[in-house]
């Protein structure tokens, strides 16, 4: 977008520090709540979480798409499926 939708004039290319620093002090929660995660952290700190959150998704690496098997669950789903649908590969 390079117009205001309300006045037309273009956008400037500046930086808007005021709400930069708003934004990093408000908490977000970690988008991996529906799977169980509690934590709420701020911008500077919740994408590092999010890389490493225990309650992130996880692919299966025994996954063949191809013929229609795959799994995607939280790591703690995970163990589980090893045990049910690998525990003789393991």
């Amino acid at each position: 977008m390079h117009h205001c939708p309300t006045c037309k004039e273009k956008f400037l290319n500046t930086r808007n520090l005021a709400l930069e620093d708003l934004a990093c002090r408000v908490q977000y929660p970690c988008k991996y709540q529906a799977y169980g995660c509690t934590e709420s952290l701020n911008c500077d700190t919740i994408v590092g979480h999010q890389a490493k959150c225990r309650y992130r998704l996880q692919v299966c690496p025994a996954a063949k798409p191809e013929i229609g098997r795959s799994w995607t669950g939280s790591y703690d789903d995970f163990k589980g499926h090893v045990k049910e649908d690998h525990l003789s590969k393991c």
